[in-house]
């Protein structure tokens, strides 16, 4: 993930890993955060995650699937992420491919999303479904 064209999450950084991968972007402050939450494995990472968006305020949220992010997910978290904009997030299945960009309620519409379902995936990827990407610019709110 990138920001004002510098590389802020990434492999190489060692700050992206498996599971649903989270940078919060404070509009007022500048600052950003990047957190993994790795549904897989983690029995407590959908309640961690809910509790981190809860407070979230004057902020942009950016979440990208590694691998698998939708196992363990509670309906209380995808209702959290549905109301920051995604229309995909209640449809997230086992190892689908899923980028969203969004902010809480009253924040404006800047929310944008890509999914690429891992079922009936026939591609090069062996099962796995093609990655995706968003670009573009967050507006001023």
């Amino acid at each position: 993930m990138c920001l004002n064209g510098r590389l802020i999450a990434a492999t190489k950084l060692g700050n992206v890993h498996r599971g649903l991968n989270v940078l919060i972007f404070d509009k007022e402050t500048g600052s950003s955060r990047v957190n993994t939450f790795d549904f897989y494995s983690d029995p407590d990472a959908s309640s961690k995650l809910a509790s981190l968006l809860r407070p979230v305020k004057a902020e942009v949220v950016v979440m990208a699937v590694f691998d698998d992010g939708s196992a363990r997910m509670s309906q209380d978290l995808r209702r959290q992420i549905q109301n920051m904009g995604s229309k995909n997030i209640t449809s997230l299945a086992f190892r689908d491919s899923w980028a969203f960009v969004g902010a809480k309620p009253g924040m404006g519409k800047i929310a944008n999303e890509r999914i690429n379902p891992a079922a009936g995936s026939s591609d090069k990827y062996f099962g796995w479904p093609k990655e995706v990407a968003i670009s573009g610019c967050i507006p001023k709110f």
